[in-house]
């Protein structure tokens, strides 16, 4: 009994010089801050905001107080946490105030901010001309984000006149600085040939970046390039393993084209119960796709219905558990 009390008494005494270590930097701070020390009413945002004692009120506070004297990261954060409406509810139009401050002042990321605001139709009404304007700024900045967003608005056509070479040229830039979804789009340029001759080899090369990162269409795709030998010989194998990454994530091509692996016995064991089980998952992930159901029905009928029986159960399984692992 005395030993644990001893224990504990360390214990509490550990903690509490740990305590003491991190929370002496906040108070000089705090009194540096109180005196309106602009800097240092922003490093104290900071500190409340995602450091070890979060509290988004007294993060607002601090922040709200340095943005005031006209500091770009300030007011930058404080849109931000309008926007996200961290720690009260979402306000755009005041996220919008906060974001064009700081854009005024050649904040980058809040010159995308702006951007994203009225792309979204959010605090304004959207606006295609007026996010790409802002795009442009924080893009020809080497903002990625925005470099990827002003890519998909070339892409689609929004609010200018379709241009998939334009497209290409910012997406290559972003995709550079490793921002996924610019890696996954630019691959589809080159996957599709759209406005340049089609080129797996480059395709792959873009879907092998975002796929490596967790993008589960890039995933999906790299399987089919490896599956169908796009530009290089087919690989049962690879196109196994990226199929699989991108099922477990729930996309519902790669689920049916894994089944398909399994039913037709390319370079991997022949396993119809297996392949039963992930035609159905692709019929749920796809909201019963025709092609899906129909793969899973033709399959049932070589199956008995004991078979059939386990194989549902192990999708209904697999179902919750990828669901599951996608959350965390």
């Amino acid at each position: 009994m005395y030993l644990g009390l001893i224990f504990c008494a360390l214990f509490a005494g550990v903690f509490f010089l740990v305590f003491l270590k991190k929370y002496r930097p906040v108070r000089r701070l705090k009194l540096k801050a109180s005196y309106g020390d602009v800097v240092s009413q922003y490093e104290l945002g900071l500190t409340y905001y995602s450091g070890f004692l979060q509290d988004y009120s007294e993060a607002f506070k601090w922040f709200e107080l340095s943005a005031k004297q006209a500091h770009a990261p300030s007011q930058f954060l404080l849109g931000f946490m309008y926007e996200k409406g961290k720690g009260f509810e979402p306000d755009y139009a005041k996220a919008k105030k906060w974001y064009e401050l700081s854009a005024q002042q050649e904040y980058v990321d809040a010159q995308y901010k702006m951007g994203v605001l009225y792309y979204d139709g959010k605090g304004v009404a959207q606006d295609y001309i007026e996010a790409r304007r802002w795009f442009e700024i924080s893009a020809s900045r080497g903002q990625a984000s925005a470099q990827f967003l002003l890519g998909l608005i070339y892409a689609s056509g929004l609010g200018v006149v379709q241009d998939y070479v334009e497209a290409k040229k910012w997406y290559s830039l972003s995709a550079e600085q490793g921002q996924i979804e610019a890696q996954n789009n630019l691959a589809g340029i080159y996957y599709y040939g759209l406005a340049l001759p089609q080129n797996y080899i480059e395709a792959k090369k873009w879907y092998a970046e975002a796929a490596k990162q967790g993008h589960k269409n890039a995933q999906s795709m790299l399987g089919d390039i490896y599956c169908n030998g796009y530009g290089i010989s087919p690989n049962y194998v690879e196109a196994k393993k990226w199929y699989t990454r991108a099922a477990r994530q729930g996309s519902a091509e790669a689920q049916y084209n894994l089944g398909t692996l399994y039913c037709q016995g390319h370079g991997i064991k022949l396993n119809l119960q297996w392949a039963y089980v992930l035609f159905s998952l692709s019929c749920v992930s796809s909201q019963n796709n025709q092609a899906c159901v129909n793969a899973r029905d033709e399959l049932g009928l070589a199956l008995s219905v004991q078979q059939i029986n386990r194989a549902q159960k192990m999708a209904k399984k697999l179902y919750i558990q990828w669901q599951n692992d996608s959350k965390k």
